[in-house]
């Protein structure tokens, strides 16, 4: 996805019980190859075919699985990310907005920085506005 990448974690076994832990910081990856590589998360609203920009993101993940099971309430996962030079092209979702703006004026949002943080905690996803 170009750009260059640092992660570092471990595996804990212990008691039929497995604890996974690990971070990642990701600098000027290309959107568009990393939602190509990971299959468009495996969803369909935003796609490689509508994204592009650099992202740099600072993630912390940690799971349990026990006796070889997931332990949906144990997965944690904090992003905080960064993505520059910014495009959202032909995203549907937008098009919602066409009576107000010209809609071929949707078809290409250009924006400079958007940042934000996710969180994954007790199976519930939180996203912030993005500034």
């Amino acid at each position: 996805a170009d750009g260059d990448a640092d992660t570092k974690g471990y595996f804990a076994f212990k008691d039929r019980k497995l604890e996974i832990n690990f971070s990642l910081i990701a600098r000027n990856a290309d959107m568009k190859k990393i939602f190509m590589g990971f299959d468009n998360f495996n969803q369909t609203i935003l796609t490689a075919q509508n994204i592009e920009g650099k992202l740099t993101a600072d993630i912390k993940f940690s799971s349990v699985w026990n006796n070889g099971v997931f332990d949906e309430n144990s997965l944690y996962t904090y992003t905080d990310l960064k993505i520059e030079n910014g495009k959202l092209l032909n995203f549907k979702p937008l098009e919602s907005l066409s009576r107000f703006i010209q809609l071929d004026e949707l078809k290409n949002i250009r924006f400079g920085t958007l940042k934000s943080v996710i969180e994954i905690k007790n199976q519930t996803i939180t996203i912030p506005k993005m500034l």
